[in-house]
């Protein structure tokens, strides 16, 4: 469907859900609309809608859900917001050319029932507000790509009920706060791209249900915790890009539900366990490249037959590529440039390896193969 929405959508003053996603329409949301007061789910995602959130929203005092995202919206979320005490679920993300600006209103603190609060992909600024904490019912919350700055809040703890915490790509600082691993229901935490500095709290580890894990792309210190490895509900671990050293703890291949493990671009050492593959059996991703790894590839790796890529460019591995690597008939994507790896490569087995489809196995002369 094309076109404006009408004023007289506030006729339909009996309606308890509207589900207008998806089509293109286009101009601002009317005012009328605010006469739907026994409307509970209200969706207008995924249209061409403009201007501002008109403050009459407000009046539609049944609202359970409301998603805007996915349009043109600009202005700012309206402080008479604070009216819908029945709201569970709020989406204004991505707004397509980054139109909400400014500043989130304290006045979202009144709404104490939500559960799912989504604001990402938009231009709100300033500091992460501590008054998130007062919200005990959230689940899920996403601040990513907007210009947020500051620490996080440690009032993040008191949100008991959080699931999914999103701070991806801001401009946040500081420490990662020990009390998050307070949140035993967290099962996503990511922190990507921000200016994080200091080490991984060890307390971080108390948050047993984590299934992913991404903090990579900040300044993080020091080494990866050995207890990390007793996160036995993760499936995806990144910890990409930062300033990590030492080795990596061989516990955490024995997380028999991990699908991605991250590690490119640190300062990790030491070698891979050659029983790397016995205790991940369906892992899909393994990026460890731009490290100081060193030794020989496991003979294990023919036990990931989930594999899909496998990435180790810019180590100093050395030894023989085992021809048992070519049973890995999953495998999209091998790296293995800028190593010291020698020897014959293209033996039987590794025949299975020309439906990949991606290869690179030499780079600056530092492998020394013959084929």
């Amino acid at each position: 469907m094309v076109g404006s929405l009408p004023p007289r959508i506030g006729n339909l003053k009996s309606a308890t859900k509207m589900d207008l996603s998806m089509n293109q329409f286009s101009n601002g949301i009317p005012r009328e609309i605010g006469e739907l007061q026994n409307l509970a789910h209200l969706s207008l995602r995924h249209n061409k809608l403009q201007g501002a959130i008109p403050d009459s929203m407000s009046n539609m005092v049944g609202l359970e859900f409301l998603d805007l995202s996915h349009n043109n919206i600009s202005g700012i979320i309206p402080k008479s917001l604070e009216k819908l005490q029945n709201l569970k679920y709020f989406n204004v993300s991505v707004n397509k050319f980054n139109n909400f600006q400014g500043n989130l209103p304290q006045e979202i603190t009144r709404l104490r029932r939500l559960k799912f609060l989504d604001l990402s992909f938009n231009n709100f600024s300033g500091k992460v507000p501590s008054w998130f904490g007062i919200l005990h019912q959230l689940q899920f919350l996403s601040l990513t790509n907007n210009s947020f700055t500051g620490s996080i809040p440690c009032s993040f703890s008191n949100i008991s009920t959080l699931e999914t915490l999103n701070l991806n790509f801001n401009y946040i600082e500081g420490q990662i706060p020990k009390v998050i691993g307070s949140l035993l229901n967290l099962r996503v935490l990511k922190l990507r791209g921000n200016n994080l500095i200091g080490s991984i709290p060890l307390l971080l580890l108390n948050a047993s249900r984590l299934e992913t894990l991404d903090i990579s792309y900040n300044s993080l210190q020091g080494n990866i915790p050995e207890g990390i490895g007793n996160l036995h509900n993760m499936k995806v671990l990144s910890i990409q890009y930062n300033q990590l050293m030492s080795s990596i703890p061989f516990t955490i291949f024995n997380i028999s539900r991990i699908e991605v493990i991250a590690f490119t671009g640190n300062s990790l050492s030491g070698s891979l366990p050659n029983g790397l593959c016995n205790g991940v059996p369906i892992l899909e991703g393994l990026y460890l490249s731009y490290n100081k790894l060193h030794g020989h590839m496991p003979t294990s790796l023919a036990n990931c037959s989930q594999l899909q890529l496998l990435s180790l460019t810019g180590n100093e591995f050395d030894g023989p590529i085992h021809s048992e690597i070519g049973r890995l008939s999953t495998l999209q994507f091998l790296y293995l440039g800028s190593n010291h790896f020698t020897g014959m490569l293209l033996s039987y087995e590794c025949l299975y390896l020309i439906a990949s489809e991606f290869i690179l196995l030499h780079s600056n002369s530092r492998n020394n193969f013959s084929y």
